[in-house]
């Protein structure tokens, strides 16, 4: 018989994080199988419940815009206000039956809410407490609100990416913000690891300035221990066994592919491809990687040279059947015809309520561990502003219909 138990199933997490970094860490969980809890409440709405939102929703509180959603699937909805006594206390009350906290907020904002480590652990001494805020819980910085564009800039990322020779063009706006994520998810799985071989939780501080700091290593060692400021260097790669390594332009505007040629065996068979077209290829100066890389700049005008008379993605996928590694650059609206993604099953639709028949429902991400069994085959919308409050407090918490009444007379529940 086929397990279909995914390995976080018997994993509780409570969601008090927003945006993009919180959520989409507590999604790739969510993807293994854990159950997730999003706190909310009026006071302290989801930002990105209003982005982006469908055809004819007029209430982002009872179904949220896209990226709400592609962060948020099959989460549980609570509605909770943390400034309410009695809203607190049916906190901890779920913090006794959970695994993991998760927050993305200045550790002064964690304190004000009552969500910190010390505190949660005084309610379960196994909880497991992560807050990605921007700067991290220590420092002179430590309570400046900070967002994934300025923690680009703030990083020194935004002066590393663009081309040689030029100023630094930046990155995508949500980098920091996805990357925080995923850090987010494995230090959790490294934290549950230790648990089970301990039986102690831990408090996670995940710095997301420190995290995107990781991606400059090589620029700080240099200016650490040959005091050279390095700058932008494009597409190349210059580190490591490739050239050709670039992206060029294809037959018409906007029209990309990039070329990664790994071994001076591939390079053998590109140029038995495309050598008829561009006779210089052929020269014994690039016959060796160390030749190749030594002429660059003469070889990335030759390719160039070439990729402009062709269709990117006819001309990738010829290589392909090459066998050499290259592939057309996508615009964001035409991933959706990718047949690699679609081979994959990447996106999955998410059924909603139909609020217009041009826009019945959203596309979102498929889950990443694709080897992990899943019983169903669609993803439950994102969860309306307190949907599962009933379930939750009655099923869960096993409150009485006079705590609860008691609780929601205390604004507990706005």
């Amino acid at each position: 018989m086929t397990n279909t138990k995914r390995p976080l199933e018997d994993i509780l997490i409570i969601d008090n994080s927003w945006i993009v970094a919180g959520p989409h860490g507590v999604r790739l969980l969510s993807d293994l199988g854990a159950k997730v809890i999003h706190v909310e409440s009026s006071k302290k709405k989801d930002m990105v419940r209003f982005d982006h939102i469908r055809l004819g929703v007029k209430d982002p509180k009872k179904e949220g815009g896209w990226v709400f959603q592609d962060n948020n699937r099959n989460a549980m909805g609570l509605q909770l206000n943390m400034k309410s006594a009695k809203g607190r206390e049916i906190y901890y009350k779920l913090v006794q039956a959970a695994d993991v906290v998760v927050s993305n907020i200045t550790p002064r904002a964690v304190k004000s809410m009552g969500i910190d480590f010390e505190t949660l652990s005084q309610y379960n001494p196994k909880i497991i407490s992560v807050n990605a805020s921007g700067m991290g819980d220590y420092g002179c910085k430590k309570d400046t609100m900070v967002f994934a564009p300025a923690l680009n800039c703030l990083t020194g990322c935004t002066y590393t990416v663009g081309y040689e020779g030029e100023e630094g063009v930046g990155i995508s706006v949500s980098t920091a913000d996805d990357v925080g994520g995923a850090m987010l998810a494995f230090s959790v799985l490294q934290a549950i690891a230790q648990r089970d071989a301990t039986g102690k939780g831990q408090f996670i501080d995940l710095s997301e300035a420190e995290n995107m700091l990781s991606f400059i290593g090589s620029t700080i060692l240099e200016w650490a221990y040959n005091k050279e400021q390095t700058g932008p260097i494009g597409n190349h790669a210059y580190y490591g066994p490739l050239c050709p390594h670039n992206a060029y332009s294809g037959a018409g505007r906007d029209n990309w592919m990039v070329i990664a040629i790994g071994s001076d065996e591939e390079w053998q068979r590109f140029v038995a491809e495309v050598g008829d077209e561009a006779p210089a290829l052929k020269d014994e100066k690039f016959v060796s990687y160390e030749g190749r890389k030594a002429n660059e700049k003469e070889l990335d005008d030759i390719i160039a040279g070439i990729a402009v008379k062709h269709n990117n993605r006819v001309f990738a996928e010829r290589l392909q059947n090459a066998g050499v590694s290259a592939a057309p650059v996508n615009p964001a609206s035409e991933t959706l015809a990718d047949e690699h993604l679609n081979a994959r099953g990447f996106w999955n639709l998410v059924g909603l309520p139909e609020t217009d028949p041009r826009q019945p429902d959203f596309l979102i991400s498929a889950d990443v561990p694709k080897s992990m069994p899943r019983n169903e085959k669609t993803f439950k919308p994102g969860p309306a502003m307190g949907q599962d409050n009933e379930w939750i407090l009655k099923e869960l918490l096993h409150l009485t219909g006079e705590e609860i009444e008691e609780a929601k007379n205390d604004d507990a529940f706005i």
